[in-house]
């Protein structure tokens, strides 16, 4: 499992950025399966533009 992290800003009022961290199936080693999820999440979230964006394994506490 991996995790995209994004940095997204509102359409409506570009100054307002924010960093979101999303949990998602795409493997971190295939870059396509990444692009996808950070797709999907874009067009469920039509008011947030996404300005960068990585895919990253997620880190776990022990």
């Amino acid at each position: 499992m991996s995790h995209l992290v994004l940095t997204i800003c509102l359409l409506a009022n570009p100054g307002a950025c924010r960093e979101e961290r999303v949990a998602t199936q795409a493997r971190a080693a295939l870059p396509l399966e990444c692009t996808a999820a950070m797709a999907e999440w874009a067009t469920q979230h039509p008011a947030w533009r996404v300005m960068k964006w990585r895919c990253g394994l997620i880190e776990h506490d022990i």
